[in-house]
């Protein structure tokens, strides 16, 4: 990937093959985003080097249309304001007739706190971020991602 001229290596080959296979890639982001005709759902910056998350985040805070989110210490995720894990939770709500109070949604990452915060019961999973772990309701087991079943 390239950033701001600089090319970040290395990248493990298997998370090359998943990107290429998965993902639209380019060189240069500014120049695809304006050459493009069609509707971008997310930008996200998957293997950033420690330190940029921050330089980019000073960036983009002036921008009141977008939310930018993270799964993990080096992926950056930027989408339009409304496209995050909350506002699919209420239009999904909304479209079967199900109150808000009536849900359950479970969470690891700042990604997450939205839907956590918006859901009847937000639960965390025990090796969540410690943001996501302060403001759950309750907190479940870890168990590689399946802690959502011994709730």
């Amino acid at each position: 990937m390239i950033f701001r001229g600089i090319l970040f290596v290395p990248i493990p080959n298997r998370l090359v093959k998943f990107v290429e296979k998965e993902k639209m890639v380019t060189k240069d982001l500014f120049q695809f985003v304006l050459d493009s005709n069609i509707c971008i759902e997310k930008i996200n910056f998957p293997f950033l080097p420690q330190g940029e998350y921050h330089s980019i985040l000073t960036a983009l805070q002036y921008f009141s249309n977008i939310c930018i989110s993270s799964s993990g210490p080096e992926n950056m995720e930027i989408t339009d304001k409304n496209a995050n894990k909350e506002t699919a939770l209420k239009s999904l709500c909304n479209l079967l007739g199900i109150n808000l109070k009536n849900t359950v949604a479970f969470g690891d990452a700042q990604n997450d706190k939205k839907m956590l915060y918006a859901a009847g019961v937000g639960v965390a999973v025990a090796n969540a971020k410690e943001e996501v772990l302060k403001i759950a309701d309750c907190i479940t087991l870890k168990r590689r991602g399946w802690g959502w079943l011994f709730y």
